[in-house]
């Protein structure tokens, strides 16, 4: 059994990774971000907000807005539009 606390730390490495490599690197980037949400359904763990709205949930490309997104603020909800799949995500801001 893994604990969480190392499942925790592996998550916010990966993240950290993603971070790094996002201008340089969009390829691996995105591969971060595969690795990122594989993890945390393997082992049942809920990722952290700040993660979670990081990238699209469609083509898993990390949202850096202006760059791979478009951000917009209509009635309530932080809309991304990702430029890749054209794909909308909206999060709550209230």
């Amino acid at each position: 059994m893994v604990s969480k606390k190392l499942i925790e730390e592996h998550l916010i490495s990966l993240f950290q990774a993603l971070r790094s490599s996002l201008y340089s690197f969009p390829s691996r980037a995105k591969r971060y971000v595969f690795l990122l949400r594989r993890v945390s359904m393997k082992y049942r763990y809920r990722l952290p907000r700040e993660m979670k709205h990081s990238f699209c949930k469609h083509c898993y490309t990390p949202f850096t807005p202006g760059v791979s997104c478009r951000t917009r603020i209509k009635k309530g909800y932080v809309v991304y539009t990702c430029f890749s799949c054209k794909k909308l995500t909206k999060i709550g801001y209230r």
